[in-house]
């Protein structure tokens, strides 16, 4: 004996319900894993240092069985009167069968959501859907005649739990586009849902989680402290040419030694910096320029009043100032050319210049190429510098 039908719930009813949360979050619902679900922020989120993001639970908010069948057969072609009535009894006799492959694609994709649940049951979703469907068969009208139809029971998911108890009426097929689109279910996500529901973009690793290199970190240690000092000398203008070109030339061996710790790893980071840093040695060459030529004439103004008593060692020891000066721009040249050198071992480094010894033709990639913009400065500016000392000579 069939037991009596169960009076739907009121809208009102079903809006006061408490909202009940998915029990996975995006994250892991997106990934396909299982969620610790612990509402404030699940162990996966936490590792990977996502926003752990709970959305509501879609379980009895999407469409039936009968709903989707129901727009199913208002989208079709109108066809004779005697067709839809055929075609609408034999619909109604199998009421647990999936009438497409669209629909069984939709109860796949509902059967994955719930089965991210862990708090619902069947018999309160089979309240929800008797009561959609009344209050969307309320909607339409009958044209012709309605058939009282009893559905059978079956074994077929949620056809099953919804049709064992209740009987419904299904008109004739004669549904107008006004009724069409009374009886739409008016439970479409908002957009806030849908952002929820939309997978977030995997962050890249960050620079903590990546495996470390003591040697890159020492590296990139170094490059800072000999920037810092340098740029202290070039704020204190010093005036020494010897004080300056000794600066030069123990930042070049620096430079060189760490350059030869970065053979195999070339890390960026280290890369990056040695560019400053070879600006520095450019700023301090002009100003060794600078300084020669300020030393040349304070020399001649002391050989006019006798003032050198021909005493000293090196350049100091070179009565006249044109030999003076020119044992200086020749010292001055043999460090650009060294800084020359390092330069171009820095490209070769950073892969803007192949490398003789694994290149055959000696080729260059586009992004080689590309990556040999940023040294075009340098490379003529050390240029200029030798040849405005080749002019002093």
């Amino acid at each position: 004996m069939l037991s009596s039908p169960q009076s739907p719930k009121s809208p009102s009813e079903r809006r006061t319900r408490q909202i009940k949360l998915r029990s996975a979050c995006n994250q892991c619902c997106a990934a396909k894993v299982k969620c610790t679900g612990e509402r404030t922020g699940c162990e996966r989120c936490r590792t990977t240092r996502s926003n752990c993001v709970y959305v509501e639970s879609r379980v009895g908010k999407v469409p039936g069985v009968r709903a989707k069948r129901k727009q199913m057969l208002n989208q079709e072609s109108p066809r004779p009167q005697s067709s839809e009535t055929i075609s609408g009894d034999r619909s109604a006799a199998a009421p647990g069968i999936a009438p497409t492959t669209e629909s069984s694609s939709q109860d796949c994709e509902q059967d994955s959501v719930i089965g991210w649940t862990t708090d619902w049951h069947i018999g309160a979703l089979g309240d929800i859907i008797g009561a959609d469907f009344q209050a969307d068969a309320s909607n339409i009208h009958v044209a012709h005649s309605t058939a009282t139809i009893t559905a059978p029971e079956s074994s077929s998911g949620f056809a099953a739990a919804v049709s064992s108890s209740e009987e419904f009426s299904i008109n004739a097929m004669h549904v107008t586009l006004g009724d069409f689109s009374m009886s739409q279910h008016p439970g479409s996500p908002s957009i806030e849902q849908v952002e929820g529901l939309s997978p977030t973009p995997q962050v890249p690793m960050s620079l903590g989680l990546r495996p470390r290199n003591e040697i890159d970190s020492q590296c990139c240690l170094e490059c800072c402290q000999i920037i810092n000092d340098l740029e202290n000398y070039i704020m204190a203008e010093l005036r020494s040419f010897k004080i300056i070109l000794g600066i030069v030339r123990k930042a070049l061996e620096k430079v060189r030694h760490l350059m030869g710790l970065q053979h195999r790893s070339r890390d960026l980071r280290c890369l990056m910096l040695f560019t400053p840093l070879m600006h520095q040695v450019l700023e301090l060459l002009e100003l060794c320029l600078f300084t020669v030529a300020d030393e040349k004439e304070r020399q001649q103004n002391r050989s006019l009043t006798g003032g050198l008593s021909g005493l000293g060692f090196g350049d100091f020891s070179m009565s006249d100032a044109e030999e003076q000066s020119a044992f200086r721009i020749h010292t001055m040249l043999r460090e650009i050319h060294q800084a020359t050198e390092v330069l171009s071992k820095l490209k070769t480094l950073a892969g803007v210049e192949p490398d003789p010894r694994t290149t055959v033709d000696g080729s260059r990639s586009t992004q080689a190429k590309a990556r040999g913009e940023c040294y075009a400065d340098l490379e003529f500016r050390f240029r200029d510098l030798a040849t405005r000392c080749e002019r002093k000579r």
